[in-house]
This record gives structure tokens, sequence and C-alpha cells, in this order.
């Protein structure tokens, strides 16, 4: 009997920013005289822009609209970005720990972050893996920019990149917190609070979340439950704005998974085929290529069961 171990993945991430400039003219919302619109500014050119005169293809959502849809990873994303297309598995190794982000169709068959053709970002900074592990209760805007972005985030964005813009502390003492449950035992908690340290100078954030989700899937043998998964994080944020023309911004965020065996099985193209209509010298198909229902994967596919 074979039981696989439980993957496990942490993530920590430390940015540093420092942004000089002029007196500021745009908000991160602000309303026309006679509009009812809100304009949406985003930076993924490195610097702020209406989303109406960036040059480049570009789907944002904002902080309210992120309450709105209820985001809480890219799976969500992906469902409401034409072209973009996610998946928690690369290649052919499951869980989430090494995930797929694939713009207009274009895909790699490499679980290896660094042959990807889309990539995560965190205030521009590169996130290699456990990318569906990053919760939204942080994130003041997603911006989501297709098309070759090496000039502006670096190597495995030939197809585009996503890039988290998270919140920056106000000059004023607030928290929230939320809590929500769905089936398959699934629960999540977030906290945030935020306040200043030096009034008008300088101000933090700290912020954590909890999410567990139980197996939505059994093993046939067994029955043993695949697909749980288990997130901890922490982030804390500092904005130091000594001038009306210097900002300097430090983050840090630790995230861990602990999961159960994934949900996935393989079933053998070559064994399966129904399509190619060919055989081989052996009598075997020599095409990999299955039509109509999915043969059921048996205890004796299944590679990520205890069986």
């Amino acid at each position: 009997m074979i039981r696989p171990g439980y993957p496990r993945g942490s993530v920590a991430l430390v940015v540093i920013t420092a942004v000089f400039f002029g007196p500021p003219t745009v908000g991160n919302a602000q309303q026309a005289a006679g509009a009812a619109l809100e304009e949406v500014v985003v930076t993924a050119r490195k610097r702020e822009e209406s989303l109406h005169e960036v040059p480049i293809a570009v789907t944002a959502f904002s902080e309210s609209a992120i309450a709105a849809i209820g985001v809480k990873g890219l799976e969500d994303v992906a469902l409401r970005t034409p072209g973009l297309q996610f998946s928690e598995q690369a290649g052919q190794i499951p869980g989430r720990f090494n995930c797929s982000i694939r713009f207009r169709g274009m895909n790699v068959n490499s679980e290896q972050p660094v042959a990807q053709l889309g990539s995560l970002f965190i205030d521009g900074i590169y996130v290699a893996s456990g990318c569906n592990s990053l919760g939204a209760e942080d994130l003041a805007r997603i911006e989501v920019v297709k098309g070759p972005q090496a000039v502006y985030f670096g190597r495995n964005t030939f197809g585009g990149a996503v890039n988290y813009v998270t919140k920056d502390p106000g000059n004023d003492w607030g928290g929230k917190t939320t809590l929500s449950a769905a089936q398959h035992d699934d629960y999540e908690f977030t906290g945030a609070i935020e306040g200043p340290i030096v009034a008008d100078k300088l101000s933090f954030r700290v912020s954590g979340r909890y999410y567990d989700r139980g197996g939505i899937y059994g093993t046939t043998n067994d029955g043993s439950e695949l697909g749980k998964q288990k997130t901890r994080s922490v982030a804390t944020k500092l904005v130091f704005k000594p001038t009306d023309t210097f900002t300097m911004r430090v983050r840090g965020q630790y995230a861990e998974d602990r999961d159960g065996p994934a949900g996935a099985g393989f079933i053998s193209g070559r064994l399966n085929d129904t399509c190619s209509g060919t055989t081989g010298p052996n009598g075997r198909p020599r095409g990999r290529y299955i039509c109509g229902t999915i043969p059921s994967i048996n205890s004796a596919n299944t590679v990520n069961a205890n069986g």
C-alpha cells in the first residue's frame, strides 16, 4: 500500500519599493464631472495610467469589484478574464505548489516555474510557486496584462502577467474580519488591522488568513478523501512618506500550505485510444486520443490515493 506524503509548500516574500513623484494628480478612483463611471488607474507599465489610455490589453479589477465578485484566488480571476486560463496543476504534477497561468491558448507541458508563459506578481515582484495559496483580502487591485511583458516584468511573461497590487495602510486606525463557510467543510477566516505609527509619515498594516477545505473526491479503494487544502498566511506592510514627493513601501508575507493528496489520477491515452483507429505491431493503438466519455479511474490507475 502506497501512502504518499502530504505536500507542503511555503512562500516568503519581502518587497521594498521607493517611489518618487510630483504632486499627485490622479487618484485610484476619481469621478469625472457629470460622469458616473469610476476611473481605474493601473500600474502595468510601472507608472500610474488610466486604464483607457494604456496601449496594451489590460483587464483590471478594483477593490470594490474584488469584493463584489468574491474573488478568493486566481481561479476566480480567470473565470472573468477573456483569454486567461488558470490551473492549479502544471504539467503532470498535481497540487497547488506548481500552478499554470496561460494566455490566449498558449501552453507549455512543464511544471517548472521558470518555463511558464505567464506568471504572477505581487506589487511587481515575481511569485515562483504557490500562486493559488494567496488570498485576495489584502488586494487593492488586480491587473491582468496580456501579451509579451518581458520589458516590464521580466522572463516567463511571453503570454502575459497577473499583477496583484496590495493595499496601502491609511492614516486612521481601522480593521476588518471576515468569516465564510461553504459545502465540503470549506472555511475561511481573514483579518486585518492598520493605523499610523507616526501621523502622516509612517503607517502599518498587518493581515492574516486561515483557509481549510475538506476533500471533495474519494479514492476508489478505501474512500479516503482527496483534495484537502489548508493554508495559513500572514503579511505586514509599512508605508513611509516623509515628504509629498517620496514614498517607501516595505512588505513581507509568509504563506504555508498543508494539503492532502490531490484529487487527480492517471488515464493512459494509448491504452484507451478510441479515435485514431490505428494499431501498432503489438496490436495496441498508436494514437493517444480519447473521444466521448473519459474512462473511470480504478485503483490501479489512481496515483495520488493511498492504494
